[in-house]
């Protein structure tokens, strides 16, 4: 019924403010209900098997978006999706995406993938594959919401990624008390020193 929409969070460099990319984000509005979170509507697409599709339509809206941007006359910039472990757990997802920068005539390079640190972080063959098939092609991986999941540190590695997301709970907590600001400033510095580009969410 049209009810999914995507809204877009610009991703800015921290010193010039330059708009570096967005992150897409999907939104549900309900005619009785108003906004649905996602926090409420996403696990039940994943335990439904219904976020594949609804995945694929994402994927296919924000590079459609991309690419009536870029034809309008914006420079380049990296749009970011986010990707659930069921998506890359199941079927092709790499080969749709493929598809969908073909069909959107996008560099693989503009497009970010966010990972799950729960469940993209693991040791499972089916998503370690789907990874590598990612990495082949050319987009880009990051971690999402980094510091919030059950994924060891030592999992970072071997996976081939280009950046992780500081989850915006420690952004807020760098404001005030003694922990925050050394928490934040402990995964940034773990993140440079692994080569990974850091992004503050929240901020």
């Amino acid at each position: 019924r049209g009810a999914l929409q995507l809204h877009y969070q610009p991703i800015l460099a921290a010193a010039s403010r330059r708009v570096l990319g967005v992150e897409a984000l999907l939104r549900w509005s309900d005619p009785e209900r108003g906004w649905i979170p996602p926090s409420e509507f996403i696990p039940v697409a994943e335990d439904t098997g219904m976020m594949g599709p609804i995945g694929v339509w994402v994927l296919e809206t924000a590079c459609r978006q991309l690419r009536i941007w870029l034809d309008g006359g914006l420079p380049p910039i990296q749009i970011a999706v986010n990707v659930s472990r069921c998506q890359l757990e199941t079927g092709d997802f790499a080969g749709e995406v493929a598809r969908v920068l073909a069909e959107t005539r996008l560099e693989p390079a503009l497009l970010e993938l966010e990972l799950s640190e729960r469940g993209a972080l693991r040791k499972d063959p089916a998503i370690l594959a789907q990874l590598r098939k990612l990495k082949a092609l050319g987009v880009r991986l990051v971690v999402d919401d980094f510091g919030t999941g059950e994924a060891a540190i030592g999992n970072l590695r071997g996976h081939a990624l280009d950046g992780l997301k500081i989850d915006g709970s420690f952004v807020r907590d760098a404001k005030d008390g003694e922990d925050g600001p050394a928490l934040a400033a402990a995964m940034a510095a773990m993140a440079r020193q692994l080569r990974l580009q850091v992004v503050a969410e929240g901020v």
